[in-house]
């Protein structure tokens, strides 16, 4: 089998890149003149007679280990010579000044003189790493001939397309060879799982068990590293102990490319960050980080900056425009109260979220934003109060950034002293806008050209908390709206026909003829929607599939009555709106709230216009009310009804086979027992606080009944005494505030059951702590218990050996935790568990990698003052969490 790849091979590529960069070197005055030339031309001829081979010796490595090793070796000095050539670079580019007169050749040839003449020791540094590495590579190519490696290409151009090349995919596994010695990926920890001194990239993984202080420890003789990524860290639970990692990070990792910090537990950045000059890319996103140093600024080379979602951050550097080389920066989320001034001289910036408007007058405000014409994507400009008039907003010159594909327009606060209509009137966008989102914008009116019909690329437009708009901007006739969303127009009282057509064009074409969405969301003062009942309007909203309509609640009137695409339907906190069900015979999902919405739908169900309905939500509604003929709409497949008191639930004669998914909450107080006979093929069933619930039966006499239940979840429903049911593909079952309830179905749980979750229920874990659950396969137990009956838990050795976590919570009375056959244990949570104060056996289970400790308990005291029996069972645990806190 083959694959296909565009251009060369793997280290190919890599050779490639290399004498790229040597070129470059070449033709910089100062990089040239702090290397040797001599040293620069042998390099470049070792470079390229390697190059020739390469095709070669990646066939051979298969059964060659010498040549396996030539590779291995190979890839180890082009690490070195890129980053030395990338250090040439770098300093040359530092030193280099702007040459006001080029004519002047003699002043800048002094200036040169003079930079090398300050550098005689870093000349000599450079020399010597040089030479070691033009030795290693003239070795490399005296070795090829040893080899017998020659000149051929393992490639062969595409018989369909000649910009591709076939490869056998066996080449992906020689990549993966060869690469194991420079890739290292921290996740299963394991002894002889070390990592290699040529490591050049390392990536950890969280969720595994591989400690992060082993991947600290090891960057003292890893130091070539270029890449260090954390995967699957959660934001509020830190399985490790990173609180010293960014410093040894950036002291010791000289030759960083890709630095990612993302989620760690990071509240400062240390000065030698600034030492990182090879740095091309840098991710702290969702750090606690306050302050970023001063020295980040010499990071020459950084090419993207991520600081999304860092809300205690609030100033950028100062000196941030000497990131000449700086691409993209990503500050979406976080707490800035400004942009540093002189951020307009970054010309090459091309991704930049946001843009604060800062209150301080002699950073230039909105102004700088002109000089950034490359940027491209999404724009979010927040605190547009300090905007100071119409004049100012103009000089953003948004209409010149034509790659602007997402608008964000945001005012911060009500108190604007600038005239706001006149300060959006100048921000007119480019009409290569796809996206336009305005929030607390304090106008009465929209500018004219918003819903204008040169804006043909418009998909999306949301309008949000325009609290002193008294109409609503004319949008039915943007030709590419998809998505509209209008919310907290606080004075707005009235939707007129304006709404559908803009007011300087000339069309008279369908209104809104191609939006899919339409949301209208706490609108408190609306009262009329005039434009749904014109002959004009009949034929708007052709394409409409998703309305929504949320707390509106003196709306009158009706909604459109001809929406032929719609198919999702959800109306809430609407008490005034007639409500008769749109014609939609497409209708999928129907979420409705109150007793004439809720009558309403019933009506339709009875009218059988309803036919193709799946997912329907029924909430508040206090009436006494049934469905229609005691049955559900054939089709359904999920049900959920919410706050219905006295709703009838339909008790059918014959099995509903559609349905999937049922959710009760606080309604049907008269039913008694559920009628899980009644859905055959129902997966997924919860029920909570139905007070009057005291069985699940099975009405039907066969199994078969519930074979497809997974998950089932009771809550808060008091007089529930049994649920006698089979089950035997359950593998979720979560119970809790059951206070009546004592066994499992059939005396036992079901057999293929994963998850089990008990909280609150007296009766039944006493009960489950008396069972043998040796022979199934739990691999997750939570339990709960606040109650003083239980000191040891379980019985002895007799919980599953497949569980792999264990939590424990307000257990007051629990002595003794037995852990015994426990193999596969991964994580144990012991919370509020005063009276723990010890753990049966000689210790933990040797599989335990993380151990959670919350609350008092004499177990954790025996911890704390190093008890010597207690230590010596937790010995080899390598995570534990002492109330929030990592101790590894």
């Amino acid at each position: 089998m083959a694959a296909k790849f565009e251009g060369g091979a793997y280290l190919s590529s890599f050779v490639d890149a290399v004498l790229n960069r040597l070129s470059s070197v070449n033709s910089t005055p100062i990089a040239s003149k702090l290397a040797d030339q001599k040293l620069l031309q042998r390099m470049k001829a070792s470079l390229r007679a390697v190059r020739c081979v390469l095709d070669n010796a990646e066939q051979k490595q298969i059964k060659d280990q010498e040549v396996k090793k030539w590779l291995v070796d190979l890839q180890d000095s082009l690490y070195m010579a890129d980053d030395l050539l990338d250090e040439l670079s770098t300093k040359a580019a530092i030193a280099t000044p702007i040459q006001t007169d080029p004519g002047n050749s003699s002043s800048w040839t002094h200036y040169v003189d003079s930079i090398l003449e300050d550098s005689d020791d870093a000349e000599m540094g450079i020399v010597n790493s040089m030479q070691d590495i033009v030795h290693k590579l003239e070795s490399l190519v005296e070795e090829k001939d040893d080899l017998g490696l020659k000149q051929e290409s393992f490639f062969q151009s595409s018989s369909t397309d000649n910009s591709f090349y076939v490869i056998h995919d066996i080449m992906h596994d020689l990549a993966t060879i060869y690469a194991g010695e420079f890739y290292f990926r921290a996740e299963k920890f394991e002894e002889n799982n070390r990592i290699s001194n040529k490591t050049r990239h390392l990536l950890h993984n969280s969720r595994g068990n591989y400690p992060f202080s082993q991947l600290v420890a090891a960057c003292g003789r890893v130091k070539d590293v270029r890449t260090f990524l954390e995967i699957n860290l959660d934001d509020d639970d830190h399985p490790f102990n990173m609180e010293n990692a960014p410093h040894i990070f950036s002291s010791q990792l000289k030759c960083l490319r890709i630095l990612s910090f993302n989620t760690f537990p990071l509240y400062s950045l240390p000065n030698s960050i600034g030492e990182l000059i090879h740095l091309r890319y840098l991710d702290l996103s969702y750090t606690c980080i306050q302050t970023l140093p001063e020295e980040l600024c010499n990071l020459y080379n950084l090419q993207t900056l991520k600081l999304k979602k860092c809300r205690w951050l609030m100033k950028l550097p100062n000196n941030m425009q000497d990131l000449v080389n700086l691409r993209h920066l990503d500050i979406e989320g976080a707490g800035l109260e400004e942009m540093p001034k002189g951020i307009s001289k970054m010309r090459d910036l091309q991704f930049l979220s946001d843009f604060v408007v800062g209150k301080h007058a002699e950073n230039n405000g909105i102004k700088e934003l002109g000089a950034l014409a490359n940027i491209h994507e999404t724009l979010h400009i927040c605190q547009l109060e300090n905007v100071i008039d119409g004049d100012q907003a103009l000089e953003a010159r948004m209409a010149e950034k034509k790659n602007i594909r997402s608008l964000y327009l945001t005012w911060s606060s009500d108190n604007h002293t600038a005239d706001s209509q006149d300060i959006i009137n100048n921000l007119r966008p480019h009409t290569n806008l796809r996206e336009l989102s305005i929030n607390e914008y304090m106008g009465q009116t929209f500018p004219n050209w918003l819903g204008h019909s040169s804006f043909r690329n418009m998909t999306k437009i949301y309008l949000k908390c325009c609290s002193n708009c008294i109409e609503i901007p004319s949008l039915g006739q943007l030709p590419s709206l998809k998505h509209l969303q209008l919310s907290e127009f606080n004075k707005l009282t009235r939707v007129g026909a304006e709404f559908n057509k803009h007011v300087e064009s000339s069309s008279c074409g369908t209104p809104f003829p191609m939006l899919e969405t339409l949301c209208f969301s706490d609108m408190y003062c609306w009262e009329e929607w005039l434009s749904v009942s014109s002959e004009f309007e009949l034929d708007a909203f052709p394409r409409l599939r998703v309305l929504t309509m949320r707390n509106c609640p003196l709306l009158r009137g009706d909604l459109p009555s001809q929406l032929p695409a719609l198919k999702s339907l959800r109306i809430s906190q609407c008490a005034q709106l007639a409500f008769t069900l749109p014609r939609a015979d497409a209708m999928l999902k129907l979420s409705v709230e109150g007793p004439h919405q809720v009558e309403a739908v019933f009506e339709a169900i009875a009218r059988k216009q309803l036919n193709c309905l799946q997912s329907l939500r029924i909430s508040r509604c206090y009436s006494s009310i049934s469905f229609p003929g005691a049955c559900l709409p054939s089709s359904l497949q999920n049900l959920e009804i919410l706050g219905c008191p006295y709703l009838e639930f339909p008790m059918s004669q014959k099995p509903h086979e559609s349905l999937q998914s049922v959710s009760i909450f606080d309604s049907c107080f008269s039913l008694v027992s559920f009628p899980l006979g009644s859905f055959p093929n129902l997966t997924a069933l919860t029920i909570s606080s139905c007070k009057n619930m005291r069985s699940l039966e099975e009405s039907y006499p066969t199994a078969a009944s519930t074979s497809s239940l997974r998950s089932l979840s009771i809550k808060s429903c008091p007089s529930l005494v049994s649920f006698k049911m089979v089950a035997p593909h359950l593998e979720d079952l979560f119970l809790s505030d059951c206070s009546e309830i004592e066994s499992f179905p059939e005396g036992g749980l079901p057999p293929n059951l994963k998850m089990l979750d008990i909280q609150s229920c007296k009766k039944l874990v006493t009960y489950l702590a008396s069972m043998d659950l040796r022979d199934h396969c739990l691999t997750h137990l939570d339990i709960e218990h606040p109650y003083d009956n239980i000191n040891s838990f379980p019985m002895d050795g007799c919980l599953p050996s497949s569980l792999e976590t264990l939590y424990l919570r307000c257990f007051p009375s629990l002595e003794i935790l037995d852990c015994k056959g426990l193999y596969h244990l991964q994580e144990l949570w012991i919370d509020h568990c005063p009276n723990l104060q010890d753990v049966a056996g000689k210790s933990f289970p040797a599989s335990l990698s993380i151990l959670k400790l919350y609350g008092d308990s004499l177990l954790k005291k025996c911890w704390q003052m190093k008890d010597p029996l207690i230590l010596s069972k937790m010995s080899h645990v390598r995570n534990i969490n002492d109330d929030g806190l990592w101790i590894s």
